[in-house]
Formats: structure tokens, sequence, C-alpha cells
């Protein structure tokens, strides 16, 4: 029987142990601008009440290059290369391993000789059992250790069902976090070396028709990082990458024992992205129980895979018992992935910008401020893409629709009805937007005053400030 030589295993995924950096492989990446999140822990010392940090987000979306390019930014500080350990814990003879043990046996390895406590880079934890409590664990009986954990699921303390909708809450208090989304537009321009063709020298839009390609092609392929960091979309394999995502997680953990209904859900909710579910009605279409919905949901939501939009009524009222969402993909691209592109008049496009739309605040506590409205009036089924509400209070913050027919500037009151009748119900606290495919301007409708704005335009503007803290 071949027996595992840890000492080996720690030495050979830490060549900065021999050369003092990162391989060229994570060096030539761009970073994303999150690595200044993870540089923020260098201004705090050695202070052992730092909490272990969490770097969480879908399979796919760079937390092993962000660790290395983390691990690289310590190393040019002056950090003693022995100080910096990383481990993968998702090689075989880790999984489901005693993570106090398996710390011990690298830290032994590093031979470190510089002052001051180990950096401890944990990359995959999701693969052992009771991962939170094994890092609370390791932090308390290491309190000079700084560690820093990725994970493609979010974390789960005591049979917390909440992970996924706020990691910060899910974590128990026991992790500062980092969300890693998939890449957003702002970044897919900057990425792709196409700001200087769409923009003027002074960031001014001039180059529409270049801004919406761009846009087709991000929701096309732009989610997955590889694709957009280098590979191409030619040479990554996007459908087997979605197909595989689904079982990366931990789904045993969330009650899931048919791995093949799962997949057959998450399939049919890629397919119908941003329409109207509820936990009765997915029930019976797939002949299985309610509870077992909710344990899928639970689960998809924990991964990355998807977020759940709860519904408020026509006087922006939440329901005491939430029963109907509208479901997004975390990652935008999965819909084509799975089912192939589609003309720019299908119906799906619209659903696939309206998801862009939420695609852009996947890292951002303010996604959870998100719902969408619909109510019936008189015969008639009412219904608003997206209200933002606010942290307290009960007065909407806006409301935004999405316009992919471009008719809503011309024909506010008929094409905006349903938005306008809630505004009326509910006066928000600031202009409303339209989201177009493609014009731009501003309307009153009655007293309330409404943007008009390209979604490739709006998805570019919100994510801009995140996009420039890396130039």
């Amino acid at each position: 029987m071949l027996e595992f030589d840890q000492n080996q295993s720690a030495i050979a995924n830490n060549p900065w142990w021999r050369t003092g950096a990162i391989d060229d492989r994570f060096r030539r990446l761009s970073p994303r601008p999150f690595i200044a999140d993870l540089e923020a822990l260098l201004q705090s010392g050695n202070d052992s009440s730092v909490l272990p940090t969490l770097v969480v987000g879908p399979s796919g979306a760079g937390k092993t290059v962000l660790l290395h390019q983390f691990i690289q930014k310590l190393l040019s500080r002056g950090v003693s290369p022995g100080r910096v350990v990383k481990i993968s814990l998702d090689i075989p003879c880790h999984i489901n391993g005693d993570l106090g043990e398996i710390a011990k046996g690298y830290v032994a390895a590093a031979n470190n000789d510089g002052a001051g406590g180990y950096f401890i880079i944990l990359d995959g934890v999701h693969v052992l059992d009771d991962w939170e409590e094994q890092i609370k664990n390791l932090a308390t009986t290491n309190p000079d250790w700084r560690i820093i954990a990725s994970s493609i699921m979010a974390p789960r303390f005591s049979g917390n069902q909440t992970a996924g909708r706020d990691v910060e809450k899910a974590s128990g208090g026991y992790f500062s976090s980092i969300i890693l989304p998939p890449v957003t537009f702002a970044e897919f321009i900057q990425f792709q070396n196409l700001k200087s063709k769409i923009f003027d020298a002074y960031g001014k839009l001039h180059d529409s028709e270049a801004l919406n390609s761009a846009f087709t092609d991000y929701l096309a392929w732009g989610g997955f990082t590889d694709a957009v960091m280098g590979l191409g979309p030619q040479r990554v394999d996007m459908a087997e990458i979605t197909s595989q995502s689904i079982m990366r997680g931990s789904p045993g953990v969330y009650g899931v024992g048919d791995v093949g209904e799962l997949s057959r859900l998450y399939a049919h909710l890629v397919h119908g992205l941003a329409t109207s579910y509820s936990i009765e009605t997915l029930a019976k279409e797939f002949a299985i129980a309610k509870n077992t919905i909710r344990k899928y949901l639970d689960y998809l939501e924990a991964a990355f895979l998807i977020r759940r939009v709860w519904r408020i009524d026509g006087q922006a009222k939440k329901f005491a018992r939430q029963t109907q969402f509208k479901v997004y993909l975390i990652n935008p691209s999965h819909r084509v992935a799975l089912f192939g592109p589609s003309k720019i008049s299908d119906p799906i496009s619209a659903r696939m910008a309206e998801n862009a739309v939420i695609s852009q605040f996947v890292h951002s506590k303010s996604l959870s401020r998100l719902f969408y409205a619909e109510w019936k009036s008189g015969n008639s089924n009412r219904h608003v893409s997206l209200v933002e509400m606010p942290e307290k209070g009960t007065r909407p913050v806006k409301c935004i629709e999405i316009d992919w027919s471009d008719r809503a500037l011309a024909l506010p009151q008929k094409i905006l009805a349903d938005m306008t009748a809630f505004m009326d119900q509910t006066n928000p606290q600031t202009p409303s937007k339209v989201l177009t495919r493609t014009i731009p301007g501003k309307r009153f409708v009655g007293e309330h005053e409404i943007g008009f704005l390209p979604v490739a335009v709006w998805c570019w503007a919100v994510g801009k400030p995140l996009a420039e803290r890396i130039g």
C-alpha cells in the first residue's frame, strides 16, 4: 500500500518556500478588485482578534487565483515565505480529513525561520466534514495564525438555512467574508481591453454598438472566469463546467439524496430563469415532496448557483409566509452554456438581460433588498420586474423595469402601466429606472420621473467603481 508523504505534498504545494514567488501562471493573470479586500488584512498586524476570512463564491469564479495573488502580495511586502502556508484540501488524501492535523503537518514542513505567526491559506474547505467548526477550532487554538479559506459553499452553523442569502449571518459571527462573484460586466470590459474602444478619454460612451456587442458576449461566456482571463470561450468547455458545478459542493449536507433529480431541477430553473415560481408548482411539476424542493433550492442557493428574489404585493408589502419567488442565476452565462445562444428578438433575451442586472450585485449586501412585485387588479395580473426596498421602512427606494422592446420611452402609459400603477400606490423615494435594449431618455408619467437607460450601460455603470479599483 502506498503511503502519503504529507511533508512532500506540503513542499510541492508551496513553491514559494523555495523560489520566493508564486507560479507564473497565477502572476500572469490580471487581479480582480476583490484582492484589495484581502490586502486589508495586512493592515491589522498580528491582532489575534482578527476573524478567519472566508472567500466564498461559485465554482470557477477564480478563488484559487485570488488566494495565490494574495500570497504574492504577502511575499512582496516582506513576509517570510515560510510563514505563508497554503493547503489545497480538495486532493484525495485530505478530503474529510482533520484540519488541525493537516495544518500541523504543513506548518512543520514550512520550516519557518522568520518572526511572527503564520498565514494559513485553506483552498477548498467545503470538502471537509463540519469545516465551519474545524476552522473555528483551528483559529481558537492558534490565535497568532491568520486564516484565509475558500469555499464554493456558504457557511452553515447549527443547521442554519440562511447560507447563500446572508453569508455573515450564516457564519454565526465566526468569519469575516468576501463573496467572489463571476466576472461583472465592468470587469469584463476591462479584462477584454474594450474600454478605449467603447468610451472616450473622458469616460463618455462613444460606441453604443460596441457596448451592446460586448454585453451579448458577456451573457454568452462572460460568467466563466477562465474564458475571460485569457483562454477565450473556444477553449473552455462551458457546458461541462456548468453541469459539474452542481456536484462540487456538499449536497448531502442539505439532505439531497438524488443528485440526478437536483440536476434536473437546476436545468429547469436555468431554462426558465427570471420567471416566478412557487414551492407548490415546482413540487407538482416534478412530482416530489415540497420539503424536498425546499432542500434542493436551499442547496442551490448555498452553492452560489441560484438566487431567489422574493415577492411583494402591489403596495410593497412583504408576505409573512414567502411562497413565491423569482430564480436568477449567479453565473449569467449558464443559460447559454446549457441551452445555446438565442436571437436578440427572443423573449429569453429579455430575461437574460434581467438576470445580468442581478448578477452585478452578487457580492453586495444590497442584493437582499431587491424584490419583485406581483399582484392582482380586477381580472389582471400585474408585475414589476425589480423593486429596491430600504433597509428600514416600507417605502420603496425605486423600481427597475426591463423594456427589451424599446417601446416604453414612446409609449410609457401603455408599456409601463403596471410599473406606474405600483408607483402611484407606493411613491418610491427616488426616480425609477427602465432598462431598455438601446434607447436612453427621461419621461414624467403623472408625477413620477422615470429614467431610461440601456441595460448594458446600466450594468457597466453600477460595476465601474469596483472595476476601477484595479485601474
